[in-house]
């Protein structure tokens, strides 16, 4: 007799709970949604068409136009491989080869052993060659005795006992 005291529970025609669920705030806000979404459009669309400058205008001067400009001063190398070892070429080819400096002036270059070897032979100016068979000596060589490690001076009679 517990049954009889209770009513019966009729499904909602519905289909769901119309006290837990209100719809005009949802509605609403999928409404100012989307105006928001196609209002940004439209102004995104009216900045693409008239703001930006077109690519067929000629001597466009703004940051976007299509002439290309070139960076300042120093600029990357492209490929610096390949211009270091053209530099390293050229640089060989002119310390091992003769050739004219100056045409004008009577200056010439001269392969570098061979400027070297001149040098030996004759001096250089402000140099003094000597040609001696033997090597100088100095005072250190001339001792028989060892050099001081610490002073790297021969050794004083102080020293030796």
């Amino acid at each position: 007799m517990h049954g009889e005291h209770t009513k019966p529970v009729i499904p909602d025609p519905k289909g769901y709970e119309s006290e837990d669920l209100v719809l005009s705030p949802v509605v609403k806000w999928v409404t100012f949604l989307l105006l928001f979404v196609g209002i940004s459009s439209l102004a995104t669309w009216y900045i693409y068409l008239f703001l930006l400058p077109k690519a067929n205008t000629i001597g466009a001067t703004n940051r976007f136009s299509l002439e290309r400009r070139l960076p300042p001063e120093p600029r990357v190398q492209a490929l610096p491989k390949t211009e270091m070892k053209d530099f390293r070429l050229d640089e060989k080819q002119k310390i091992e080869s003769a050739g004219w400096v100056d045409r004008q002036k009577g200056i010439v270059r001269i392969p570098v052993e061979q400027a070297m070897e001149m040098v030996v032979e004759k001096g250089a100016e402000g140099f003094k060659v000597e040609k001696s068979a033997e090597p100088t000596t100095t005072e250190s060589t001339k001792t028989s005795e060892p050099l001081n490690p610490i002073e790297n001076t021969p050794p004083t009679e102080a020293q030796h006992p």
